[in-house]
């Protein structure tokens, strides 16, 4: 087994990506862990059909959400307002590339468009606040992935930025979201960050229907 694993961050627009589409990229792509937002009933039996352990949550609008991976993990939820995050806890030596563990955090902020500005904005200082709570209180190498809804000059970002390290920032970023699925990828919105861990290589994937490109990364727990 390789001293990498892969893991994919996808938000799958509420339903729109295509199936058939998704599992396609599921085969060509083969990621080791997978973690999903905006996770609809349609596309939760491909994700299932590709992976022996999951935590799937399917439902509409925003709060679908899920882990799928290729090795065990312990689930969890971690209860941030508005929106609930995934927790995925490996063991040590799990997978070869783990030899310390990890603690994942799925996560899916909300829009800081959404209005009442001030309210929303209050809402996402608490689930900056909850994530890097409980990433404090974590010793294993972390994870924090997902549609943050956040370029590197939101406060959000820069406060995650600030305890851990953007891992497709330090080989080659990539931006993710365009407003239609056919149109270029204009921000870099969604992303992966973590501690203990080094990135070794940072691919985008567009999937059919998908306003989001898939952002793929190869990590190593650091020596």
């Amino acid at each position: 087994m390789s001293d990498t694993f892969r893991l994919m961050t996808a938000n799958l627009y509420d339903g729109n990506v295509d199936p058939a589409a998704l599992s396609r990229v599921l085969d060509e792509v083969a990621p080791d862990i997978v973690v999903c937002q905006e996770f609809a009933h349609n596309v939760a039996e491909v994700v299932a059909a590709h992976f022996p352990y999951t935590d799937l949550h399917p439902a509409s609008g925003y709060q679908g959400r899920a882990v799928a991976s290729r090795f065990p993990f312990a689930p969890g939820t971690l209860n941030l307002p508005v929106r609930r995050a995934s927790l995925a806890t490996f063991a040590p030596g799990t997978h070869p590339a783990l030899p310390k563990g990890l603690q994942l955090i799925g996560a899916h902020l909300v829009n800081p468009i959404d209005r009442p500005l001030r309210v929303t904005s209050a809402i996402r200082r608490q689930q900056v606040t909850g994530i890097l709570e409980h990433v404090a209180d974590t010793r294993q190498p972390q994870v924090v992935a997902g549609d943050l809804n956040a370029t590197p000059v939101y406060r959000s970002y820069k406060r995650l930025a600030s305890e851990l390290t953007d891992m497709p920032g330090t080989v080659g970023a990539v931006r993710t979201w365009g407003p239609w699925p056919w149109f270029p990828r204009v921000l870099r919105i969604d992303h992966i960050f973590a501690s203990g861990l080094e990135c070794r290589a940072v691919h985008r994937v567009k999937v059919t229907g998908g306003d989001h490109s898939l952002l793929v990364v190869d990590l190593r727990s650091k020596t």
